[in-house]
């Protein structure tokens, strides 16, 4: 059974209007890699006064939906939609993943510099320099290696200009360059003459820093989450001089991580983030922790399934329609002012996989990179081209049984997949064409679930399993309308 608890503002504890537990029906839960709980949806049987009341005052609220073990949240978001009923209200929550889009994410707060004094621009080109009276610049000089930080300049007129710091000439004085391997000196973006510098910062470039830890560092701005960082990964993915786009505002961390995870590592795996809710305190939920790790292939999995588990066609389906075995990468070169830049560049060979090609035929494609350099450029080339060069396993299941077993034989309600945020799937009894067999991780016998959906009055969970189901309704059922 499920019960559901309203928290105000605070985030203390449930007062006793707000504990909906023996009062709400139509309970359901999708849960979705990135992020972890998306929705959760729910009726609340009331009055019509009362419903009014109701719609009026918990936009906003927390709430959270636990089991009978009262320890760890099934579902734990905010509540961001109400809409009145003929039986009372009808609620939509966002979990964390939804919080990760409040605030924008863009450089690290230990390289800001304040404006002190009268600010001002030297020649384009071979004297190119930038001057702040009364600032002290002396610690952010790079001469002699790369560059460790950006300076961004908003002139009067809103333009922006922006390089590297090189040489410190004086203590008020920087030089600058265009690349952050200092070989051309001169400003990006809007050529300074005869603009007048209004504002500045001076920006970190992420001084050859993983994926890994850029995350952590874009999850200060996200205060809902916990700052155990224990279960991020290290990725040892280098990000060198990737920062999100300051003339933009930023990126949001949700977008940040987004990007990260396409960079995968040297194994080309496909890395997934959650956010994991925490034990309750005395009914009080706690901050949840983060999780970025890679796809595991070594064919280990938390949940079986077994035919007659499932509701409907039980069939495995592979096919070819989404294969690509010759990639190239479009991206925004940042090191280049934005240019659109391909990787590998057209004549100069591709991302390509030989044994694909010689099982079926050259499919070519060529995916959007965002901004980047040459080298993100090829690892978000590499981890596509691992992913799509074999034929792919199309399925979504739907379990209408009693309960689930994990990989110990133990029964669990069919919500707990979603509870412990586990995700990796085994059908028992449904054998893959051993021709596929290239890997543990077939994604036939065991493979991780991209999205699961809960409904609590049929008692179904619905899994999407990656390779994803190309069905509509398999798409209808990944797509969260309200995140």
């Amino acid at each position: 059974m499920l019960f559901v608890y309203l928290y105000d503002n605070d985030l203390t504890s449930p007062s006793y209007e707000a504990d909906l537990s023996l009062i709400t029906s139509g309970i359901s839960i999708l849960w979705e890699l990135h992020g972890g709980v998306r929705t959760i949806e729910f009726d609340v049987m009331m009055s019509m006064s009362s419903a009014f009341n109701f719609y009026s005052r918990y936009l906003g609220y927390r709430v959270i939906i636990l089991d009978n073990a009262l320890d760890i949240p099934v579902a734990d978001c905010f509540i961001t939609g109400l809409s009145i009923t003929t039986a009372g209200v009808r609620v939509v929550a966002n979990g964390a993943w939804f919080r990760h889009s409040d605030q924008l994410y863009n450089f690290d707060d230990i390289a800001k510099l304040d404006h002190v004094g009268a600010l001002s621009y030297t020649a384009e080109g071979a004297d190119s320099s930038f001057t702040d009276l009364g600032q002290t610049f002396t610690t952010y000089g790079s001469s002699g290696g790369v560059a460790i930080y950006e300076i961004w300049i908003v002139n009067d007129d809103d333009t922006v200009s922006w390089a590297f710091i090189d040489t410190v000439v004086s203590p008020t004085e920087v030089t600058i360059c265009k690349e952050y391997n200092l070989i051309t000196t001169g400003w990006n973006g809007k050529n300074p003459f005869g603009k007048t510098p209004a504002s500045y910062e001076v920006i970190l470039s992420y001084n050859y820093k993983t994926t890994s830890e850029i995350l952590e560092d874009s999850l200060s701005e996200v205060p809902l989450m916990s700052s155990d960082y224990s279960n991020i990964d290290e990725s040892n993915t280098i990000i060198g001089f990737w920062s999100p786009p300051i003339e933009d505002g930023g990126l949001y961390p949700a977008e940040t991580i987004d990007k990260l995870a396409s960079f995968s590592d040297s194994t080309n795996r496909q890395w997934n983030y959650l956010a994991q809710a925490q034990p309750v305190s005395t009914l009080t939920p706690n901050k949840p922790v983060a999780h970025f790790e890679a796809q595991v292939d070594d064919g280990t999995y938390d949940w079986e399934i077994k035919v007659e588990m499932i509701d409907g066609d039980a069939a495995a389906e592979r096919n070819i329609q989404e294969l690509r075995n010759d990639i190239r990468v479009a991206y925004k070169d940042f090191e280049n002012d934005g240019v659109l830049m391909i990787e590998p560049v057209i004549g100069g060979g591709a991302l390509t996989d030989s044994d694909s090609q010689d099982k079926y035929w050259l499919r070519e494609a060529i995916i959007s990179g965002g901004d980047a350099d040459s080298d993100l450029a090829s690892a978000h080339g590499q981890l596509y081209l691992d992913k799509y060069k074999d034929a792919m396993f199309s399925k979504s299941v739907t379990v209408s049984s009693l309960g689930i077993r994990d990989s110990r034989g133990t029964n669990w309600p069919l919500w707990y997949p979603i509870k412990m945020g586990t995700s990796y799937f085994r059908i028992s009894d449904m054998y893959a064409d051993p021709i596929t067999m290239v890997r543990s991780l077939d994604r036939t016998l065991v493979s991780q679930a991209s999205t699961m959906e809960y409904d609590a009055d049929t008692n179904k969970l619905r899994i999407v399993l990656d390779t994803e189901d190309d069905s509509l309704d398999a798409m209808l059922a990944r797509m969260d309308a309200f995140g």
